[in-house]
């Protein structure tokens, strides 16, 4: 273990574009001498709350600052919706202006659920460049760490699958993020049971070999997490991110980073010439799984070659060792592994030492890292989206769901309805509710996508039971609020991102007369709570991905076998639940971030109404075809992110009976493509 304060010292936010042939030192800096050749960079100004920006922004308060701008959390004033603002102060030269323009234009077309979204960008008064992004409330990893230290062993899974899926996401739109590290990944909802966010893609690169926007000789990125290619001024690929995620990984499992120099120069030498140590020995002895020290040391290869060539390859391996399947990884990188073991040669310190030196001069004029380091920390941590779980309040515990009192802003009365009147107009029947003044949540027709605030007076054009979305913990506090509703008024609730599923208000569900699905996506629901279902006797579609909800636990659920559609993820020995669903009505699957084997597969396949199947997964290998194929039902797969072998291409030829494959999230070569198509003649192949 080494001191958190020498950590952050080599810490920085980001590194402007330098020139290494141009940049002289005498001495090795220490980081508060740091300036930038060339010029001073000026303080950026801040803005006061209500001032309007590029005329549809309201500042609402500043969210943090430092030497290169400042983040404001802000109103668009036409949605009403609220998000984060950054700006960018400073004298901008040609290349970061450039750089700001196509780092903008890039990242606002990433849209995945582990990526902060970048909605707009602009100019406010022709100076101060600006982009605009959803609003996060949580705790940066980061943060997490110097209060909490390392994650547990479940943790790692859970923050690093999905960080590697986003960034993934991300490097198939010819994005690397150059700056992968723990303070810019936020860390939202309940403890344990996070939703993983990247963020400030602020110096991404967009991969484009024509324009090279970042030449050899310009260095970015924070010296604690940069790979050695990115610390010799070399060329950059989605690789280096994978090395700068498995420091990241290093230091949320051993509670420091793999190698904390007492400066940026010492620590860039490290990165260059010095071999990590083991997950072991940074932990004074603490055991790990062999196969999880082969991940992180394969990700912090000195040779970008000998890494892993994905971010899809890291999260694969991660699910298989939760799991306890076999990794993917070759007999050559098992031969890798030991070699690098026994150190560097005499070629890597002497290619080191000389980067070392160049990169050493342009380290010198670096100014305005610390700065960006030392941003104004507010209680409200929101550099960036909508969904913060946070713990809930002692006085729940105290006095019992039903018990409290009620925070005069709800004014939940429970003795009348919500729908207070039904009314005919042209043809067409109303019904007017009156919710409390403050918002419950949104209704959402299931033949559109029109959606009413459930908050004050509103009048509903009325087409049958709808969807409803609660606001974020109101069930938990309430569970008396579904009794508000009459019988045949809801037909779907997403519970989503719900802190603390309390079971009660599912007995309050009981009367629905057509309520048909049910979604804990992203909630603690458990297999405690799997009993509580049991009474509702129409439910026929069921989410339970990103929960605690075990394939055994769901195995149990009285309407198994009713269930028309399921959502699962995460869940390892799946055999008894493939059992309890054999003779049942399933014909939609959604399974995410699941390996099986090619007898789970087979199970599947002898679903007798499997007709479509959506599997969100790294990699999916010829056992999954294999087993697949013997099914008569299944006509329509979609395969979310999933890489796909050349090896894997005879065993989906053999999945005849299918109408419609859509492949999303990966890039095939024109050749894979008419081979894919050809070998299902009577399939609708889509490569998205």
């Amino acid at each position: 273990m080494t001191d958190p304060e020498t950590h952050k010292k080599n810490e920085s936010s980001e590194l402007p574009v330098l020139q290494a042939e141009n940049l002289l030192a005498d001495k090795s800096p220490t980081h508060e001498e740091i300036t930038l050749f060339g010029t001073k960079q000026t303080e950026a100004s801040v803005f006061a709350p209500g001032t309007i920006l590029d005329t549809k922004y309201r500042v609402i308060s500043l969210i943090g600052k430092g030497g290169m701008g400042a983040v404001y959390k802000v109103e668009q004033i036409f949605l009403k919706k609220e998000f984060a603002l950054k700006t960018f102060g400073g004298n901008f030269n040609e290349n970061q202006a450039r750089r700001f323009q196509t780092e903008a234009k890039a990242t606002s077309k990433l849209d995945h659920p582990n990526i902060v979204r970048v909605s707009d960008f602009g100019v406010i008064d022709f100076s101060t460049p600006y982009f605009v992004m959803e609003l996060v409330e949580g705790i940066s990893l980061e943060e997490h760490l110097k209060k909490n230290g390392p994650l547990s062993y479940e943790e790692i899974f859970t923050v690093f699958i999905p960080l590697c899926m986003g960034l993934q996401d991300a490097h198939e739109e010819g994005i690397v993020h150059r700056d992968v590290k723990p303070s810019n990944i936020m860390l939202v909802g309940k403890p344990g049971q996070w939703q993983p966010k990247l963020l400030d893609f602020g110096i991404a690169k967009l991969i484009d070999e024509k324009t090279a926007l970042t030449q050899t000789g310009e260095i970015v990125g924070s010296p604690l997490y940069m790979s050695p290619e990115q610390c010799s001024a070399g060329k950059v690929d989605r690789r280096s991110d994978i090395y700068s995620l498995g420091c990241t990984m290093f230091e949320a499992i051993t509670g420091g980073p793999p190698f904390p120099g007492a400066s940026a120069i010492e620590t860039i030498g490290m990165h260059l010439n010095q071999e990590p140590q083991t997950l072991k020995e940074a932990t004074m002895g603490q055991e790990f799984p062999a196969d999880l020290e082969r991940i992180v040391h394969t990700m912090l290869a000195k040779n970008p070659d000998q890494r892993f060539t994905s971010a899809r390859q890291v999260a694969g391996n991660l699910i298989r060792l939760k799991q306890g399947a076999q990794l993917m990884i070759s007999a050559h990188d098992k031969k890798l592994f030991e070699q690098n073991r026994s150190g560097p040669t005499l070629a890597n310190y002497i290619l080191g030492t000389i980067a070392l030196i160049a990169t050493g001069f342009a380290i010198y004029f670096w100014i305005l890292l610390q700065d960006e380091s030392r941003v104004t920390k507010v209680p409200e941590l929101a550099s960036t989206v909508e969904g913060f779980r946070g713990d809930r309040s002692s006085i729940i515990a105290e006095k019992g769901l039903y018990g409290m009192e009620e925070p005069p802003a709800l004014e939940l009365d429970t003795s009348k309805p919500f729908c207070t009147s039904v009314k005919e107009e042209k043809g067409k029947t109303i019904r007017v509710f009156n919710f409390p003044k403050k918002s419950i949540g949104l209704l959402q027709n299931r033949d559109s996508e029109l959606t009413y605030e459930a908050k004050g007076h509103v009048e509903i054009p009325w087409r049958g039971p709808m969807v409803f979305k609660p606001t974020k913990d109101v069930v938990s506090t309430y569970p008396g609020l579904f009794d508000k509703f009459k019988d045949d008024e809801i037909a779907s609730i997403l519970f989503e991102r719900e802190t603390e599923c309390q079971y009660d208000a599912l007995m309050h569900l009981r009367s629905y007369k057509f309520l048909e699905e049910l979604s804990f996506e992203d909630s603690d629901f458990n297999d405690a709570g799997i009993k509580y279902l049991d009474p509702l006797p129409h439910l026929r579609s069921l989410s339970v991905v990103t929960t605690d909800v075990t394939a055994n636990g769901l195995a149990k659920y009285k309407g198994l076998k009713k269930l028309r559609k399921l959502s699962i993820g995460q869940m390892p020995k799946m055999a008894n639940l493939l059992n309890a669903l054999q003779g049942g009505d399933l014909d939609s699957l959604k399974i995410r971030f699941c390996v099986m084997s090619e007898k789970e597969y087979e199970k599947l396949a002898k679903l007798p109404k499997l007709a479509r199947i959506e599997i969100d997964s790294p990699e999916m290998g010829p056992d999954a075809f294999n087993g697949l194929c013997h099914s008569k039902a299944l006509e329509w797969i979609d395969l979310q992110h999933c890489f796909l072998r050349a090896e894997t291409y005879p065993a989906l030829a053999k999945m005849q009976n299918l109408k419609t494959l859509i492949l999303t999230g990966h890039k095939f070569s024109a050749a894979d493509r008419k081979f894919i198509v050809d070998s299902l003649p009577n399939c609708r192949v889509v490569f998205r």
